[in-house]
């Protein structure tokens, strides 16, 4: 039997094709966006109608469902002992803001393209996930373990659900894999953490100050309002630097590059552009406005790390990364956020958090850790994950390279697990830049490429099977 074979005919069929996308329709028509809970729905009412209609989808095809508590639910296909794969994916997405071309909960399919919020992240990877499913189960396949496609409610805000999964006593899979990614197989996440760094003073030179707007992402924007007035406004001027007045005050704003806290090579951050101007030009004069300004400086100088004292590598998951996300001023104090991206073999709170301190306290400033998940690594050689790469190669024609990645999956929240899939390439999408990603306005990925994932999870499956 040439299961590979099966697998190509088995997605080629006009019919498979048509019932997918009028699933995967359905799934995107929900705006399952994780929020507070609304009686037993611990996460809303519309991350439970997600999951109320994917859990009724696999009903229909023929598998064992299971709700656990709306947290998450569990769609299983049986094998022929209790032995476990499982397929972790997320129903909740992230909000639509913004301007659309094309409906937000609505499927679009245009010219081979999907278009909608979900299609990329999480929903259409799960769709293919449980399209692989149906392969085994309308082919007659029975592997040798039950597949388990769990499905989380609130990946895109915390993961609290998998936690609930585990304190059920619940199967926890020998192995999984979670399509929240990109091919082929990411062996290793770096851990994450961010802190804030309180001053509790900055002078009387700054009247207020306020930049960036999330944590993992280089601050792209950055605004402070100084006691100096119109005539002090400097002569200098330089790209992205703007200046106005009103009421005696002096408003400096600054633009800069953003980029993901994992990957902020190439980025131009605005809070540091923002103080280092002001610093250049002698907009603040006492010691205390210019002591927070020389900190940005100093901690920003690179994203490795450097300025804080925390450069470092491992052989598993490369190079440290660290960003100033946001900043802003809050009564007397001046609080600025920090995303850090760190190598696997080290522990944050033991090992980088104290040198951190040292530094800021130099400044006369405390550091005051917010969250901190540890990563995970694989061993390249680890036979799972030759048995994923090879099924990608075998359905791609592209060789397989396990990476490693300071991005941050279910992988990092359950036993086992690494992030397989879905998307082929992070390669600027059909729609341009800045839109079409996971994330972005008008969410998009290629119907063809949602297939071939399909066909891949289907192949790994098989060869998971003859480990």
């Amino acid at each position: 039997m040439d299961i590979k074979k099966l697998i190509d005919s088995y997605f080629e069929r006009e019919d498979i094709k048509a019932c997918f996308v009028r699933g995967l329709a359905d799934l995107i028509a929900i705006p399952s966006v994780a929020g507070k809970a609304e009686g037993e729905f611990v996460f809303g009412k519309e991350t439970a109608r997600a999951l109320e209609y994917l859990l009724e989808a696999g009903k229909r095809f023929g598998f064992e469902t299971e709700n656990h508590d709306w947290y998450c639910g569990s769609i299983v296909m049986a094998g022929k002992s209790g032995e476990e794969i499982g397929i972790i994916g997320h129903l909740d997405v992230v909000p639509a803001f913004g301007e659309w071309e094309f409906p937000k909960y609505a499927l679009t399919v245009k010219d081979g393209l999907l278009i909608g919020r979900g299609v990329r992240d999480d929903k259409g990877p799960v769709a293919a996930a449980m399209a692989a499913m149906c392969f085994f189960l309308d082919s007659g396949i029975k592997l040798p373990f039950s597949v388990r496609l769990l499905l989380g409610c609130c990946e895109e805000c915390g993961m609290d659900d998998l936690p609930h999964y585990l304190s059920l006593g619940k199967p926890v899979p020998r192995f999984s894999f979670t399509p929240d990614s990109s091919f082929p197989v990411c062996r290793a996440e770096k851990g994450i953490a961010s802190f804030d760094v309180v001053f509790d003073s900055f002078g009387k030179d700054i009247l207020s100050f306020k930049g960036g707007n999330v944590s993992n992402a280089v601050a792209d924007s950055a605004e402070m309002v100084l006691s100096a007035g119109a005539d002090a406004a400097p002569d200098l001027t330089e790209p992205g630097i703007s200046l106005s007045s009103e009421g005696g005050k002096l408003c400096v704003k600054a633009a800069g590059l953003s980029s993901h806290a994992a990957t902020p090579e190439g980025s131009v951050n605005a809070i540091v552009k923002l103080a280092e101007y002001v610093l250049k030009t002698g907009l603040v004069s006492d010691s205390a406005s210019r002591n927070v300004l020389e900190y940005i400086l100093a901690s920003n100088q690179d994203t490795a790390g450097t300025g804080l004292g925390i450069a470092c590598s491992d052989e598993l998951t490369g190079a440290l990364t660290c960003i100033c996300g946001m900043g802003r001023t809050d009564g007397n104090r001046f609080i600025l956020n920090h995303n850090v991206r760190y190598p696997v073999e080290k522990d944050f709170e033991t090992e980088l958090l104290p040198e951190i301190k040292k530094v800021c306290a130099g400044f006369g400033a405390e550091a005051v850790l917010g969250e901190n998940s540890k990563g995970y690594a694989f061993p390249p050689d680890a036979p799972e994950i030759a048995a994923l790469s090879s099924a990608f190669s075998e359905i791609t024609g592209i060789a397989a390279e396990p990476y490693t990645m300071g991005g941050g999956t279910y992988a990092r929240a359950f036993p086992n697990t690494v992030a397989f899939g879905a998307a082929l390439s992070e390669d600027v999408s059909p729609l341009g830049a800045l839109r079409g990603g996971a994330h972005q306005n008008d969410e998009c990925i290629p119907l063809d490429e949602l297939l071939t994932a399909a066909k891949v999870f289907a192949l790994a499956l098989a060869h998971l099977a003859g480990m």
